[in-house]
């Protein structure tokens, strides 16, 4: 065969490698379907950008028995009415006090905080409409922000554990968030014994907009 004819030859065959490995790296960095669903319910629930839709939520956290305390269940009402109002209130029996009232420079850190948490790099996957996953509690605590003073920041945790995650969608929305702490015996740098054990977080939606996640 003439050199010559060899080349357009060359340029095809490179040509369909780098699209190969184009078509490859591009499978690889995209984001999984069941994390897409995920994230574009919670988008759906909290608004998109997070703050422009209105919901109610029960919000339960537990803790087990630890270094420094007993099991403890508390809990609260949150309603949040788009876009400068948030009310927290805490159940007592079968009934609800009102325990604070949250304005425009709280608000976005406690939305925030409830979107962020099902970003991440690690796939969710799914079961029906059920997500779960598990990631450390470095990858958690270094992106889910937190109110401090003045200031909303992620606060990276110096100790080992693991975070559970699960979310139920319906109808395209989140409803349901659950997170599972477990923080196992261990030392801090200091040579302290670190607090440890188990914490729970679930975020329960009551309704969404002006819609009952009932009638969903």
């Amino acid at each position: 065969m003439p050199r010559r004819n060899l080349i357009p030859l060359v340029l095809v065959i490179v040509l369909l490698v780098l699209a190969l490995v184009f078509a490859v790296l591009g499978q690889s960095s995209a984001p999984n379907r069941s994390s897409l669903r995920v994230q574009n319910a919670t988008s759906a629930t909290f608004g998109d950008p997070t703050g422009t839709e209105s919901f109610s939520l029960q919000l339960t956290d537990s803790l087990s028995a630890t270094l420094t305390t007993g099991a403890t269940t508390e809990r609260r009402l949150i309603v949040y009415t788009a876009p400068d109002l948030l009310t927290v209130s805490q159940y007592v029996g079968t009934r609800t006090v009102r325990v604070a009232t949250l304005g425009p420079a709280a608000i976005p850190c406690v939305l925030g905080a409830y979107a962020s948490i099902v970003d991440g790099s690690t796939p969710w996957m799914a079961t029906g409409d059920n997500y779960t996953r598990d990631e450390s509690l470095a990858d958690y605590s270094g992106r889910v922000p937190h109110l401090s003073g003045r200031t909303c920041t992620p606060q990276p945790s110096a100790v080992r554990g693991t975070v559970a995650e699960r979310a139920i969608l319906k109808a395209g929305y989140l409803i349901d968030l659950t997170l599972i702490v477990s923080v196992p015996p261990q030392r801090l740098a200091n040579g302290k014994e670190a607090a440890h054990g188990t914490e729970g977080e679930r975020l329960q939606l009551l309704s969404i907009g002006h819609t009952a996640v009932a009638k969903l």
